[in-house]
């Protein structure tokens, strides 16, 4: 998981075209989602809502078509190191049914995870 800032600035710093990197975008958007999660739970669990942020991994679901060249030419790979996209399901799956999954907090790979970042589950900042 990448360390990213939570602070306001980073996120204004995301709209100047000079700093602007797609994986540290992506990292952001993973924590939102996490955010998200958290105060969705926060505002309404309390009326049967039960709100999950999952990170399926890395699934073979042909999104990786809008990457540069240099990042899919090893393609012949993706069956070795990606997930089926049944395989990326199963930690959705399991939130969904499972009496054992903890609504507001952050799943992968069928199991609750830990933040790499500290301030991710920080319900103040969500």
């Amino acid at each position: 998981m990448w360390q990213v800032s939570c602070s306001p600035e980073t996120y204004a710093e995301q709209l100047n075209q000079q700093t602007y990197t797609p994986w540290h975008a992506y990292a952001l958007s993973k924590i939102a989602n996490i955010y998200f999660t958290i105060e969705l739970q926060h505002r309404y669990g309390s009326q049967g809502l039960q709100a999950y942020a999952l990170h399926p991994g890395a699934v073979n679901t042909g999104l990786q078509r809008h990457v540069a060249i240099s990042q899919w030419i090893n393609a012949p790979f993706q069956s070795l190191l990606f997930k089926t996209q049944l395989e990326g399901a199963q930690t959705n799956l399991v939130c969904a049914v499972s009496d054992q999954a903890v609504p507001g907090k952050y799943y992968a790979d069928c199991r609750e995870e830990t933040f790499a970042n500290p301030h991710a589950d920080d319900a103040e900042r969500a």
